[in-house]
């Protein structure tokens, strides 16, 4: 798995970690307004084009509150992601957040999943580093994907 984490003078914090095909962006905010929407959309743009055509996953569950600016860069995320073949997938929202979301509409246009480990399943992402995956294929040792696995049970 690897790993960066970026902070700037605002609060602002967001880790990338890989899991598998999978990037993950966790993000830890007390709030996030137009000017944070603008720094995370820049990062995550970067994010969505190093991993063209592979699942994005932000951790919202560090973010306190957020303005209308900050679905909105969800949503043109998200378009983005799509049609470069990948998709982003947003995990963290509350459950008031998310029933306010789908009484809205909001729900249709952003791919929320209720945890990481649900979205990486959904992502068909494994919880098998690359060079643990390649390293099992050269010494032909079966592998098994815990995620996929522990879903369908």
């Amino acid at each position: 798995m690897e790993s960066a984490t970026l902070q700037n003078s605002q609060d602002t914090v967001f880790s990338f970690s890989r899991v598998g095909a999978a990037a993950v962006v966790t993000v830890a905010c007390p709030s996030v307004r137009e000017w944070q929407s603008s720094v995370l959309a820049n990062y995550l743009n970067d994010v969505i084009d190093r991993n063209r055509g592979r699942a994005v996953i932000v951790d919202m569950s560090g973010i306190v509150q957020f303005s209308c600016a900050w679905l909105n860069t969800l949503i043109q995320l998200t378009e983005r992601a799509t049609k470069m073949g990948g998709s982003l997938m947003i995990v963290g929202f509350t459950r008031d957040t998310r029933r306010l979301m789908k009484s809205t509409g909001l729900l249709r246009r952003l791919n929320v999943h209720a945890t990481t480990s649900e979205a990486l399943a959904a992502s068909g992402a494994t919880d098998i580093s690359p060079w643990r995956m390649t390293v099992a294929k050269i010494l032909q040792i079966p592998v098994y994907n815990t995620l996929r696995h522990t879903k369908a049970a």
